[in-house]
Protein backbone atom coordinates (compact mmCIF):
# COMPACT_ATOMS: atom_id res chain seq x y z
CA UNK A 1 0.00 0.00 0.00
CA UNK A 2 2.72 2.48 0.28
CA UNK A 3 4.97 1.92 -2.41
CA UNK A 4 0.92 2.48 -4.74
CA UNK A 5 0.63 5.73 -2.48
CA UNK A 6 4.46 6.66 -3.53
CA UNK A 7 3.58 5.56 -7.27
CA UNK A 8 0.61 7.21 -7.57
CA UNK A 9 2.16 10.73 -5.92
CA UNK A 10 5.01 10.59 -8.41
CA UNK A 11 2.46 10.50 -11.20
CA UNK A 12 -0.19 12.79 -9.92
CA UNK A 13 2.82 15.75 -8.54
CA UNK A 14 5.31 15.43 -11.37
CA UNK A 15 3.59 13.98 -14.91
CA UNK A 16 6.62 15.16 -16.15
CA UNK A 17 8.98 13.44 -14.74
CA UNK A 18 11.82 10.92 -16.76
CA UNK A 19 10.51 8.60 -13.68
CA UNK A 20 6.61 8.53 -14.84
CA UNK A 21 7.33 5.08 -17.21
CA UNK A 22 9.46 3.49 -14.56
CA UNK A 23 6.61 3.83 -12.09
CA UNK A 24 3.46 2.88 -14.25
CA UNK A 25 5.71 -0.28 -14.91
CA UNK A 26 5.97 -0.51 -11.32
CA UNK A 27 1.96 -0.33 -11.15
CA UNK A 28 1.80 -3.40 -13.94
CA UNK A 29 4.46 -5.45 -12.25
CA UNK A 30 2.54 -5.16 -8.97
CA UNK A 31 -0.84 -6.17 -10.42
CA UNK A 32 0.50 -8.58 -12.66
CA UNK A 33 1.95 -10.41 -9.08
CA UNK A 34 -1.14 -10.41 -7.60
CA UNK A 35 -3.09 -11.87 -10.84
CA UNK A 36 -2.11 -15.16 -9.93
CA UNK A 37 -4.57 -15.23 -7.31
CA UNK A 38 -6.73 -12.30 -8.59
CA UNK A 39 -7.55 -12.91 -11.93
CA UNK A 40 -8.91 -9.78 -12.56
CA UNK A 41 -6.30 -8.02 -11.87
CA UNK A 42 -4.61 -8.97 -15.89
CA UNK A 43 -7.22 -5.71 -16.76
CA UNK A 44 -5.36 -3.48 -14.57
CA UNK A 45 -1.58 -4.74 -15.36
CA UNK A 46 -2.81 -4.49 -19.01
CA UNK A 47 -3.31 -1.12 -18.86
CA UNK A 48 -0.73 -0.36 -16.65
CA UNK A 49 1.51 -1.78 -19.52
CA UNK A 50 -0.22 0.26 -22.03
CA UNK A 51 0.76 3.45 -19.93
CA UNK A 52 4.47 2.66 -20.17
CA UNK A 53 3.75 2.81 -23.58
CA UNK A 54 3.04 6.09 -24.30
CA UNK A 55 5.82 7.37 -23.61
CA UNK A 56 8.55 6.66 -26.67
CA UNK A 57 12.29 5.30 -26.34
CA UNK A 58 14.81 6.32 -25.87
CA UNK A 59 14.13 8.24 -23.31
CA UNK A 60 11.60 5.64 -22.10
CA UNK A 61 14.23 3.04 -21.17
CA UNK A 62 11.45 0.12 -20.14
CA UNK A 63 9.18 0.64 -23.49
CA UNK A 64 10.31 -2.76 -25.13
CA UNK A 65 10.35 -4.33 -21.29
CA UNK A 66 7.24 -3.25 -21.34
CA UNK A 67 6.02 -4.59 -24.45
CA UNK A 68 7.34 -8.01 -24.03
CA UNK A 69 5.19 -7.84 -20.65
CA UNK A 70 2.22 -6.52 -21.86
CA UNK A 71 2.19 -9.15 -24.96
CA UNK A 72 2.72 -11.98 -22.10
CA UNK A 73 -0.43 -10.45 -20.40
CA UNK A 74 -2.65 -10.62 -23.84
CA UNK A 75 -1.36 -14.05 -24.07
CA UNK A 76 -2.43 -14.85 -20.40
CA UNK A 77 -5.97 -13.14 -21.48
CA UNK A 78 -6.33 -15.45 -24.72
CA UNK A 79 -5.57 -11.93 -26.65
CA UNK A 80 -2.98 -13.94 -29.40
CA UNK A 81 -3.36 -11.98 -32.17
CA UNK A 82 -3.05 -8.36 -29.92
CA UNK A 83 0.04 -10.27 -27.99
CA UNK A 84 1.25 -11.03 -31.85
CA UNK A 85 1.29 -7.38 -32.32
CA UNK A 86 3.13 -6.22 -28.89
CA UNK A 87 6.10 -8.78 -30.47
CA UNK A 88 6.31 -7.38 -33.35
CA UNK A 89 6.47 -4.00 -31.83
CA UNK A 90 9.38 -5.23 -29.44
CA UNK A 91 11.52 -6.28 -32.57
CA UNK A 92 11.37 -2.95 -33.98
CA UNK A 93 11.93 -1.19 -30.43
CA UNK A 94 15.01 -3.09 -30.39
CA UNK A 95 16.32 -2.71 -33.85
CA UNK A 96 15.96 0.89 -33.98
CA UNK A 97 17.18 1.32 -30.35
CA UNK A 98 20.14 -1.62 -30.00
CA UNK A 99 21.76 0.66 -27.06
CA UNK A 100 18.36 -0.79 -25.14
CA UNK A 101 18.93 -2.57 -21.91
CA UNK A 102 18.95 -6.45 -22.29
CA UNK A 103 18.03 -6.37 -25.98
CA UNK A 104 19.54 -9.75 -26.80
CA UNK A 105 17.10 -11.08 -23.79
CA UNK A 106 14.05 -9.11 -24.77
CA UNK A 107 14.55 -10.46 -28.50
CA UNK A 108 14.64 -14.19 -27.29
CA UNK A 109 11.33 -13.51 -24.60
CA UNK A 110 9.80 -11.93 -27.93
CA UNK A 111 10.62 -14.69 -30.20
CA UNK A 112 9.53 -17.19 -27.93
CA UNK A 113 6.25 -15.17 -27.60
CA UNK A 114 5.87 -14.47 -31.05
CA UNK A 115 6.60 -18.24 -31.91
CA UNK A 116 3.52 -19.19 -29.56
CA UNK A 117 1.58 -16.46 -30.34
CA UNK A 118 1.72 -17.28 -34.25
CA UNK A 119 1.28 -20.71 -33.78
CA UNK A 120 -2.20 -19.49 -32.00
CA UNK A 121 -3.66 -17.48 -34.47
CA UNK A 122 -1.13 -17.06 -37.28
CA UNK A 123 -2.23 -18.32 -41.40
CA UNK A 124 0.76 -21.12 -42.09
CA UNK A 125 1.10 -20.61 -45.21
CA UNK A 126 1.74 -17.01 -44.90
CA UNK A 127 4.21 -17.66 -41.95
CA UNK A 128 7.36 -17.19 -43.57
CA UNK A 129 6.74 -13.96 -45.16
CA UNK A 130 5.16 -12.37 -41.97
CA UNK A 131 8.09 -13.75 -40.11
CA UNK A 132 10.56 -12.28 -42.21
CA UNK A 133 8.87 -9.26 -42.59
CA UNK A 134 8.41 -9.01 -38.47
CA UNK A 135 12.36 -9.58 -38.15
CA UNK A 136 14.41 -10.01 -41.24
CA UNK A 137 17.61 -11.03 -39.49
CA UNK A 138 15.38 -13.56 -37.10
CA UNK A 139 13.13 -14.64 -39.73
CA UNK A 140 14.64 -18.41 -40.40
CA UNK A 141 14.95 -18.63 -36.71
CA UNK A 142 11.10 -17.36 -36.25
CA UNK A 143 9.80 -20.03 -38.89
CA UNK A 144 11.69 -22.63 -37.65
CA UNK A 145 10.94 -22.50 -34.02
CA UNK A 146 7.24 -22.05 -35.65
CA UNK A 147 7.06 -25.14 -37.68
CA UNK A 148 8.79 -27.15 -33.79
CA UNK A 149 5.86 -25.46 -32.18
CA UNK A 150 3.34 -27.04 -34.83
CA UNK A 151 5.19 -30.32 -34.93
CA UNK A 152 4.90 -29.86 -30.47
CA UNK A 153 1.23 -29.53 -31.01
CA UNK A 154 0.03 -32.13 -33.48
CA UNK A 155 -0.19 -29.64 -36.15
CA UNK A 156 1.93 -31.93 -38.68
CA UNK A 157 -0.24 -30.57 -41.76
CA UNK A 158 0.02 -26.70 -40.76
CA UNK A 159 3.45 -27.63 -39.75
CA UNK A 160 4.53 -29.02 -43.64
CA UNK A 161 2.64 -25.57 -45.02
CA UNK A 162 4.45 -23.02 -42.87
CA UNK A 163 7.62 -24.87 -43.39
CA UNK A 164 7.06 -24.78 -47.35
CA UNK A 165 6.07 -21.30 -47.01
CA UNK A 166 9.00 -19.71 -46.43
CA UNK A 167 11.93 -19.21 -49.61
CA UNK A 168 12.65 -22.91 -49.79
CA UNK A 169 11.91 -25.93 -48.10
CA UNK A 170 12.81 -25.44 -44.58
CA UNK A 171 13.60 -28.06 -42.35
CA UNK A 172 12.89 -27.23 -38.08
CA UNK A 173 15.39 -28.43 -35.64
CA UNK A 174 12.51 -30.96 -34.47
CA UNK A 175 12.37 -32.35 -38.23
CA UNK A 176 16.23 -32.71 -38.12
CA UNK A 177 16.19 -34.79 -34.47
CA UNK A 178 13.50 -36.88 -35.61
CA UNK A 179 15.14 -37.85 -38.73
CA UNK A 180 18.53 -38.98 -37.23
CA UNK A 181 19.65 -42.16 -37.81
Amino acid sequence: PAARKAYFDIVANTPRSPYVPAVYLAFAELFARESASDPSKWDLARQAYREVLKYPPPQNRVYAYALVRSAEVDRAKDDSAQALASYKRVFEAITQHPETRCAAELGEAAELGMIQSYADVGAPNKAGTFLRHVSPTRGERLLAGLVDELLRRAKTKDASVAAQSGEGPLVSQGQARACKP
